[in-house]
């Protein structure tokens, strides 16, 4: 195992728990505030964060450690700036910020499970470029109108 690679999941670690720990203050200031919508949305988020921890544990597949720290970013500036502190309602391009860092890291997403895919014997297969774009802007578009559901 490379030096390099521990080095830097001890840094997503970190980075994980200082969002976390950022999110429990939070829905500890929502408890006192009574706005009991937040707190929900506080558990929604730390259960969210443990997603790549849990593809990890169950698929013994290793994230990008970029793009891991990416996610969680976005999904702390989405869930806790945006909806419970109001980023959406005081920043104007708030939302379409999000939108955009969202339709480059589905993609980023989608072309690293291909890569990560490709690692395996099982499934392995070589794509054309052209078909890695159309997968990638698929897979971006489907997060997308996923993420609109929610």
């Amino acid at each position: 195992m490379n030096p390099n690679w521990q080095h830097s999941a001890v840094a997503v670690r970190r980075v994980h728990l200082f969002f976390s720990v950022l999110v429990l203050v939070t829905m500890v200031r929502q408890f006192f505030l009574g706005n009991f919508e937040g707190i929900l949305m506080c558990l929604l988020t730390l259960g969210l964060f443990a997603v790549p921890t849990l593809i990890r544990r169950h698929t013994q597949i290793d994230l990008p450690i970029l793009l891991e720290v990416l996610v969680l970013l976005f999904i702390f500036a989405a869930e806790i700036l945006g909806e419970i502190h109001n980023f959406y309602g005081t920043f104007p391009y708030w939302d379409v910020m999000l939108h955009v860092i969202n339709g480059f890291l589905a993609a980023a997403i989608g072309l690293s499970l291909v890569e990560i895919l490709n690692q395996k014997d099982l499934f392995h297969s070589e794509l054309s470029p052209l078909l890695l774009v159309l997968l990638a802007f698929t897979f971006s578009m489907t997060i997308g109108v996923l993420w609109e559901f929610f």
